[in-house]
């Protein structure tokens, strides 16, 4: 089931489901380092939230990796975010919010880091381009065989490989990479003000990381 699929599963759950609004001012998101490439270390990314409306409290929810520290203030929100230990190409989905105030999604692309296996030409020239960045050139041995470290991008399924053998003739054709699987939801539980404090007023806060998928919903329960 892919991640649309899934969203419209967890909406025909609910007889009452509202779009997430936002905040009046759209708040502002910055997250550092800026570009995230995941080498199979649990490396902690910044994300500083400004301009989220509602109380010190805030609370998370992300699809992949871990949330380790949050510091709010009335300005802005400190998310320190580890990513996960997979090389693999993934988008992060993290849900924030202060309170009952809005839910805010923010999308991070973390990139992938892999090896490619190329058979080619001996002693070629071989460059990959893929998602606009080039790698290379590398050369191939005597038997036309190379590997090539590269990045690529989620959601990326296509580049493209030239090759320049030694007498100087170039070829290019294109190159499909396998699309990483993982989960792109990510889910919460939150509690609202409900009629008194014996009767409080819970909400599933849902969201998908893929680009396409609806925006952020939330079901009374």
């Amino acid at each position: 089931m892919n991640a649309r699929a899934q969203m419209i599963a967890l909406l025909s759950l609910g007889a009452h489901l509202v779009l997430c609004e936002a905040a009046l001012a759209a708040p502002t998101i910055t997250h550092s380092p800026s570009t995230v490439v995941l080498d199979g270390k649990r490396r902690t990314i910044e994300i500083v939230i400004r301009g989220l409306e509602g109380s010190l409290r805030v609370q998370t929810a992300v699809n992949v990796g871990d949330v380790d520290v949050i510091h709010a203030h009335h300005d802005k929100i400190e998310v320190y975010y580890r990513v996960p230990a997979r090389r693999a190409p993934q988008r992060l989905c993290l849900l924030v919010w202060r309170g009952a105030g809005p839910v805010l999604l923010v999308r991070v692309p973390l990139l992938g880091q892999t090896k490619v296996p190329i058979t080619t030409r001996p002693r070629a020239r071989v460059t990959l381009s893929i998602a606009g960045r080039r790698f290379g050139p590398a050369s191939s041995d005597d038997a036309g065989k190379l590997t090539m470290a590269v990045v690529v991008p989620p959601g990326v399924t296509r580049g493209h490989v030239e090759v320049v053998d030694d007498v100087g003739l170039t070829t290019r054709k294109p190159l499909d990479i396998a699309r990483a699987r993982y989960n792109p939801i990510c889910m919460a539980v939150r509690r609202v003000a409900g009629p008194s404090a014996r009767q409080p007023r819970f909400e599933i806060v849902a969201a998908s990381a893929e680009l396409d998928a609806p925006p952020p919903t939330l079901r009374a329960v």
